[in-house]
């Protein structure tokens, strides 16, 4: 019979939420969506930039709340507990994305200089 981890789930959502592995799913699913479409390629940097955090921060708080729906976090007991989890969420996500798209600019920046 096979025999499954059921807790991997819970284990991926705590990753995305709190490992910074929504900025990574964003920054790597945005590259494949650049060459699958090349004009996300031609994107302005700074609208490219906002647009992947703002991802990053769907991708994220999409995950807490995916935990809070499967049992795997608690329910905040008010507005306030939900508007506080939702921000520390957005928080810790959002230097994943801004770590992984430096690294991007940088890349982008050495190739583009001439090797001499």
């Amino acid at each position: 019979m096979l025999e499954l981890d059921l807790g991997m789930l819970g284990q991926i959502l705590v990753w995305l939420i709190t490992g910074g592995g929504a900025g990574v799913v964003v920054f790597y699913g945005w590259e494949i969506a650049e060459r699958e479409w090349p004009a996300l390629g031609e994107m302005a940097p700074h609208y490219e930039r906002y647009a992947t955090i703002g991802l990053v921060f769907v991708v994220a708080v999409g995950a807490y709340l995916a935990s809070v729906w499967l049992g795997y976090e608690a329910a905040p007991a008010d507005a306030r507990g939900w508007i506080e989890a939702i921000v520390s969420v957005a928080g810790v996500a959002l230097p994943t994305s801004l770590a992984l798209h430096g690294e991007k600019k940088r890349r982008v920046e050495r190739d583009a200089v001439p090797a001499g």
